[in-house]
């Protein structure tokens, strides 16, 4: 909130209020009030880590994508077989990182980092749903240095 104290009037401190206070009002209107931006990314068997991530173009691999990832983003992941993830980037209370696959999309080699499928490490607000893992040297899907919460979805 701004508050004026109110003073003697003068042309000049009116003019100077009438130009600065509509300013500051923009201003804080657009800190506060911007939500943060998310993108929706694709990957798909055949895709191209070169191109937008869209889903005209997507992806080829998930690693690519979990390089990518930002809070609130949601990548959005086409039936196939994969090699797993690491994932270090953390999304929020209000905007999760989500991993979404298809049916009959499977995790078979395990991520270049960890012996695991997927391997989130010191990253919350995190959701992966849907995946098949199988085959891993150590877990399936990995989660450490983090506190899970099993009640919380996005």
């Amino acid at each position: 909130m701004i508050t004026i104290a109110p003073r003697a009037r003068t042309g000049l401190s009116l003019a100077i209020r009438a130009l600065l206070l509509p300013a500051l009002v923009a201003i804080w209107g657009t800190v506060a009030c911007t939500p943060a931006h998310a993108t929706t990314w694709y990957v798909a068997p055949g895709g191209d880590d070169g191109a937008a991530g869209s889903a005209a173009a997507p992806w080829e691999t998930l690693q690519h994508a979990a390089d990518m990832v930002a809070a609130g983003d949601t990548v959005m992941v086409a039936a196939g077989d994969y090699v797993g993830f690491d994932l270090r980037t953390s999304g929020t209370a209000g905007a999760w990182i989500q991993f979404l696959a298809a049916p009959d999309t499977r995790i078979v080699t395990r991520n270049a980092v960890t012996p695991d499928g997927v391997n989130v490490e010191n990253a919350s607000y995190v959701a992966i749903e849907g995946f098949t893992v199988e085959g891993m040297p150590r877990n399936g899907i990995r989660a450490a240095g983090i506190n899970c919460d099993r009640t919380s979805t996005p």
